[in-house]
Formats: C-alpha cells, structure tokens, sequence
C-alpha cells in the first residue's frame, strides 16, 4: 500500500470512529469486506475432506458468494445516483423541505441492496462532513444518547403508523414511554441527529383506508421536521398516489 493509500485508510477509519458501533457494524454486515475467498476445490480434494471440513468449506463458499460487493449495474446505477444527487442538495431544515424518493419494483431485483448500500455512504458521507467541519456530539440531559446521523429501518407486516414510530425509537435506542409516539421520536431524531431515515419494506405498511392516510401524514411530519425520507418496497408506487384502489396483497407477492 502506497504512502497516500495508507493515508487515505487511516483518514477513513479516524471517521468512521465517529459513527456508532451499531453503525460500524451495519456498514460492515452490508460490504462485507472481510469475507475471505475460500479458494476452490477439485474433486478430488472434496472427496479426501472429513465430513467437518466439507461441511466447513460449504459454508464459507456460501458466505463468500453472499459477500458480492454493491455493483453499478444499469439498473442501479440511476437509482443510486438519484438518490445521492437528492442527498447532496439536502439541508434537513424544516424550512427546505424536500420530496421523498421512492425505490419501487418487483420482488427480488435488488432494490434493498441499493438502499442499504446508500445508506452505508451516507453514514461515510456525513461523518466525514462532520469531521471537516468540526461538528461534535451534542451532550444530552436524557440519557447516555448515541448518535446515528443515517438510520436504515426494515419495517414489520402489518405494521401501522404506532408501530413505525415505536420501531424508529427502538431502533434509537430511545424509551417509548408517552400514549403519543411522535413526541418522542422527534426528541429522538433531534438528539442522535438522524438526518436520514431509510424505510425498507414500506409495503407491509397497512395503506388500506384511514391507516393508509395516517401513513402519508406520517411520512409528510418526518421530513417537515427535518428528517430526509426514502422508502422502499414492492411495487408502492400505487400506495403513494391513491392507496384504496388496490388491495395491498398485490404488493406482497414473491
């Protein structure tokens, strides 16, 4: 490694230093970077294995073939670079508010990879920023509070507008104490500086009827106060625009 490469390494890690040990993980979990190549086998190597080693070097195959890094591929090119053009020009001032990118589309083309993978540059994106500009973590009189500057969110089946605010605050690590929910996960986002929130699986949102208002006006409050909204789901873009006129089942299939 040259003396610039080194350099450029050891600038990374003194930001990602900055970032939670949940954060870490998560940006490690989705590039996979120590996921070592097992190597290949002939056939006669597999067949002198003990079962153990067999069984050994199957999973490690199997984790290696998992670990495939995020590649820019025609299709998630654009959804990417729409994505991060959206997240350069943001400010997270109530006073700016912005549209909430939507990531749409079948089951099964990739489309939480995009936004995890989003999701990790972000984390990189903004500690960095904070770093530059010498920004530090706001003590709070709450509690031991942790920041996470970028928060990526799998939501529940079925789950309604109570239950997306109990997972945010839960995945905070924020008490949910009060009968309103909202109070409490906009104390949150403001103290661990959330300024990205990620909601994948966004169909398993109940849009039928009331609740599928309720959602909308759910998702208009986040970014009113602030917060950059994406979400992402199976073919949600009918959710967006008119949620009674379909059944929800259409959304869930595969």
């Amino acid at each position: 490694m040259s003396g610039n490469a080194e350099t450029a390494a050891a600038d990374e890690d003194e930001h990602l230093q900055r970032l939670s040990e949940a954060d870490r993980a998560f940006i490690d979990e989705t590039e996979n970077p120590s996921t070592p190549d097992p190597g290949l086998r002939t056939m006669q190597q597999m067949a002198s294995m003990t079962p153990d080693d067999r069984m050994l070097y199957q999973y490690e195959r199997a984790q290696w073939h998992a670990s495939m890094p995020f590649l820019y591929t025609a299709t998630a090119t654009p959804v990417m670079n729409s994505l991060t053009v959206s997240a350069l020009t943001a400010t997270n001032k109530p006073i700016h508010q912005r549209g909430v990118p939507v990531v749409s589309g079948p089951p099964g083309v990739g489309k939480s990879f995009i936004v995890r993978q989003f999701t990790a540059n972000e984390l990189r994106r903004l500690a960095r920023l904070d770093h530059i500009r010498g920004v530090q973590p706001s003590p709070s009189r709450d509690f031991d509070v942790i920041e996470r500057s970028a928060l990526y969110i799998v939501l529940e089946d079925g789950v309604d507008v109570r239950g997306m605010y109990f997972t945010i605050l839960r995945e905070l690590g924020w008490p949910a104490e009060r009968r309103d929910p909202s109070v409490q996960v906009q104390r949150a986002l403001r103290a661990c500086r959330t300024r990205l929130l990620v909601l994948d699986e966004i169909h398993n949102v109940k849009f039928d009827g009331q609740t599928g208002r309720h959602v909308h006006l759910a998702l208009k409050w986040l970014t009113n106060i602030g917060t950059r909204v994406v979400l992402c789901g199976n073919d949600i873009g009918w959710m967006l625009t008119d949620p009674p006129k379909r059944p929800i089942e259409s959304s869930r299939r595969g």
